[in-house]
């Protein structure tokens, strides 16, 4: 199929890495109306703002002092060949060069090894070049104009595409010039204030190499593809990035509500990545029927694919779920998200507008024993409102808390947590917070806060995705460790409560957005209705009315979960974090303490962390442990005796996946049980479970270890032995650190040397 590429669709793949659009975007635009491909005319926010921006930008540089641009007449929108050719050999007398015109070559099409494919080069238009002499001889940089506020990896693939074609045009043109091995994103400024634009520099020829090798390999499978109304070949995957494109209508059709659920795409499972739909291609698996059915060979510990070795189970229980047109709880699941009653509920929303790159909505609910007593939403509309909508919610969480800590003080037991739903709404959050510390109001608000909130909220529970946050527990993670739900591709607040209602009970206020709200794979606020908030000018009751809303789901959220673990039997619920009645910690001063207060405070936050982490860990599937290289199991008794000391050795028989465990002899506290999370998840219980792995012996499947006597006779452990017999064993790693209590009792004793007379 012949194709014509331009700098955009270059830009596309490595934004999206869709094969599908890559080819729809580059074929002949008459074929695509002849087969027909639904295409979507989408508004383009994005564009626009760039080209204002761009327009700001260039209009500010061509002001600085020794520059001279040469800019496209009057009338026209870029240089043209001629003047562009004019500027390469340097005979305009100019510094740079705005909008200039790059063509395809034939040293282009050999440099990238396309020669003899059905393939055309379309214009290239360059943002800025600019010239300068580096030892005698004329230098171009290329500089593309971005109105992110940060250069992103496809931004300067794109910049590595102009670089190829930069460099043929001087070739065929015997320009004595060459192309600069730096290149240059012009972005928005992140400071404060802000900077008319920032320079992100970085070495053009990396990603050259990255250019050629997309050439050479998916650019010809792409031409090798065929599209026409009788078959279309191109791969295809439908994730939450696709709302952005042109194309969704079209790829819809796959995962259609029409459609029998077995013969649904497997993008419709969610969780189901590129990567893992291209293995599923390869086992000739492309429908949900087909993976269900093809399940024994999907769940293999050997799977060649990292998601599906560590989450597949819960995509086939999802792929099932879409079937059955019902949820239930994955078996055996658990989590420490969440603790299994929360007294004081604080619900935190946080919409971001990417254009602005700051908050679009503040919405803050607290709920007590089932009732809410407060609410804050608020818009912001300009980069000044940020503080105040912040402090609003701040206030709002300072307040609930206190309220906690008088009624524990008077004898209550309550406990507090904090919610949002999606993980990125708490690292939102904390950019907001970072970008407005210049604010005393806020840096004030923030060390409240933190004198207040005792240890176990100090370290985040849990740490999700790498983000630091405040102490909340994001409802999406929790039900998609837990639940399998019958909705397709993205388990957003939308999908999550139209799934649950036909649970007897249902949760209550779920979230059915109004028209204008509705988004294809996402219950935040879109990228439009942020621009609304922005702008101004328009009804805002409805964009309040929907934060509402979804605060109130979320509260329903919640109490469902509660709910349903209350209902089942102790050793089958599945909210697992402990927490301790809510008390403040006011005495805790961060900027006036000792240094050795802080010092000491440091070593046991240090430990608290450790744990936690172990923990979580822990609070995985076996499956999802094994496959990380973090436990061994399920392992087979061979032998087992008392040996010379009193104690007790044992030799396992370990699976073939277990070899490369990341468990070796010398480790501390090592557990043998079967993995529940009643034994696992409870560090009381860890030393009637504890073993020491010694070195392997000739055959490297065989694990011997060795118990002592009191653990080998507990309970906890002779419950393990009555329930397992020989199969069925697994050995994980917990936490041990008897550093960190030394070193908080020596700077202890150290503080009481200090104050003795």
């Amino acid at each position: 199929m012949k194709l014509s590429f331009s700098a955009s669709a270059i830009k596309n793949w490595f934004q999206y890495r869709c094969e599908r659009k890559l080819v729809y975007e580059t074929m002949d635009h008459r074929l695509r109306k002849t087969i027909p491909i639904l295409e979507q005319t989408l508004p383009a926010p994005w564009a626009d703002f760039g080209r204002e921006y761009e327009g700001e930008v260039v209009s500010a540089y061509a002001k600085v002092s020794g520059v001279r641009l040469l800019a496209p007449p009057s009338g026209e929108s870029d240089l043209g060949e001629r003047m562009s050719l004019e500027f390469l050999q340097g005979s305009t007398g100019t510094t740079a060069a705005y909008q200039l015109v790059l063509t395809g070559t034939s040293a282009l099409r050999r440099d990238l090894g396309l020669e003899g494919m059905d393939i055309e080069f379309r214009r290239g238009i360059v943002d800025l070049l600019l010239a300068q002499q580096v030892g005698g001889r004329r230098v171009l940089r290329l500089v593309d104009i971005k109105s992110t506020h940060a250069a992103l990896p496809f931004h300067k693939m794109q910049l590595a595409w102009y670089g190829w074609m930069l460099r043929g045009v001087l070739e065929q043109n015997a320009v004595d010039a060459s192309v600069d091995a730096i290149g240059e994103i012009w972005h928005r400024s992140a400071g404060v204030p802000a900077e008319p634009w920032e320079v992100s520099a970085f070495p053009l020829r990396s990603y050259e190499a990255v250019i050629q090798d997309f050439a050479r390999r998916e650019l010809r499978e792409a031409v090798a593809r065929t599209v026409h109304p009788e078959r279309d070949d191109t791969r295809f995957h439908i994730y939450f990035k696709c709302e952005q494109c042109s194309y969704l209508l079209h790829c819809g059709m796959a995962i259609a509500d029409a459609l029998p659920p077995r013969q649904l795409d497997v993008s419709a499972v969610p969780g189901m990545s590129q990567q893992s739909k291209s293995t599923l291609r390869r086992m000739q698996i492309t429908t949900v029927g087909a993976l269900i059915d093809g399940r024994g060979q999907v769940l293999q510990p050997t799977v060649a694919d990292w998601r599906l070795s560590t989450h597949g189970r819960e995509i086939v229980e999802r792929a099932a779920a879409i079937v059955a047109g019902a949820p239930h709880h994955i078996p055996g699941r658990v989590t420490l998200r969440m603790p299994p009653k929360t007294h004081v509920q604080i619900h935190l929303i946080a919409d971001r507008d990417p254009m602005a790159a700051r908050l679009a909505t503040v919405g803050a609910s607290v709920i007590e024993e089932g009732t809410e007593i407060a609410r804050v939403i608020r818009l912001v509309a300009r980069a000044e409102d940020e503080a105040g909508a912040l402090l609003e919610a701040l206030g709002v969480v300072r307040d609930a808390l206190r309220r906690a800590h008088e009624a524990n003080v008077r004898g209550a037991a309550n406990v507090a947590h904090v919610f949002v739903f999606e993980p990125a709404e708490s690292a939102d959050l904390a950019e907001a917070l970072g970008r407005n510390l210049h604010d005393p109001r806020i840096v004030s608000e923030l060390l409240d806060l933190v004198r207040i909130f005792p240890p176990d909220f100090v370290v985040p529970e849990p740490s999700y995705r790498g983000y630091h946050h405040l102490p909340a527990s994001a409802l999406r993670s929790v039900v998609e460790e837990l639940f399998a739900l019958p909705a397709r591709v993205s388990y957003d607040l939308a999908r999550v409560s139209a799934a649950l209602a036909t649970s007897r009970p249902a949760p209550k206020d779920p979230y059915v957005p109004a028209r204008e709200f509705a988004r294809p794979f996402s219950s935040r606020l879109s990228l439009a209705r942020c621009r609304e908030v922005a702008e101004g000018g328009v009804d805002q009751k409805p964009i309040v009315d929907d934060v509402g809303a979804r605060l109130s789901a979320m509260a329903g959220l919640v109490a469902w979960l509660e709910a349903t673990d209350a209902a089942l039997a102790p050793p089958d619920r599945f909210l697992r974090l402990k927490k301790a009645p809510f008390k403040l910690h006011a005495t805790v001063d961060p900027l006036n303490a000792p240094s050795l207060e802080i010092l000491r405070a440091q070593a046991l936050l240090e430990k608290h962390t450790g744990l936690v982490a172990t923990l979580h860990e822990l609070a995985q599937p076996v499956e999802r442990r094994r496959s990380r290289l973090s436990s061994i199991g399920p392992m087979r008794l061979v032998k087992q005796d008392m040996g010379r000391g009193g104690g007790v050795w044992f030799l396992f028989k370990k699976p073939a996946e277990a070899i490369d465990a990341d468990i070796a002899p010398g480790d501390f506290m090592l557990l043998l049980s079967d993995g529940h999370p009643d034994r696992v998840l409870d560090p009381s219980i860890w030393n009637q479970l504890s073993v020491k792995l010694h070195p392997p012996k000739d055959d490297p499947s065989l694990l011997f270890l060795t118990m002592g006597r009191k653990v080998f006779e507990s309970p906890v452990f002779q419950e393990c032995l009555a329930r397992l017999g020989n199969d069925g064993w697994i050995l994980d790693r917990g936490y041990f650190d008897v550093n960190s209590e030394r070193l908080a009792t020596f700077l202890r004793h150290v503080a009481q040397d200090r104050e003795a007379p």
